[in-house]
């Protein structure tokens, strides 16, 4: 989508600083972004994410779950011993997000889990943080102060 098709929209991009993408587009007035490193942060709020990301989390959210083996065996090459050194040297446990959109996948989280050789668990988390990020973009917006 072109941004100047969109001229008059008021835009809010909910998404973090994982795509480099996103700051090309929050260039022009009319749009304004959740403020964040990804979507876990925009979930958990900064002091949580970080506190999680410090004692050696890795995060999985619905979307991952569902393609973790995909994404582990064939975007990042990795076999199960290898995932296991990979993931034991940079984590201590895997962390699902539930946001209570979709049933928790618990086969998909144990099957991730086994592979990583890694502990997990399932935080159940609430949307008020995610809703507030957005309500501030809309805010910067109204303010005419679109960039995040």
């Amino acid at each position: 989508v072109h941004m100047h098709a969109l001229q008059g929209s008021r835009i809010v991009l909910v998404y973090g600083d994982c795509c480099p993408a996103m700051h090309a587009c929050e260039q022009y007035p009319h749009v304004a972004r959740t403020q964040g490193m990804n979507c876990c942060e925009l979930i958990l709020g900064h002091e949580i994410y970080k506190k999680l990301i410090r004692s050696g989390v890795f995060f999985l959210l619905p979307e991952w779950t569902s393609r973790w083996e995909e994404v582990f065996s064939h975007e990042l090459g990795f076999n199960q011993k290898n995932a296991s050194d990979f993931m034991g040297e940079m984590h201590s446990r895997i962390v699902y997000l539930d946001t209570g959109v979709i049933p928790v996948p618990s086969e998909e989280i144990e099957a991730c889990a086994r592979y990583c050789s890694l502990p997990y668990e399932i935080l159940p988390v609430s949307s008020d943080h995610l809703r507030m990020q957005i309500q501030h973009a809309m805010d910067r917006l109204d303010a005419g102060t679109g960039l995040s």
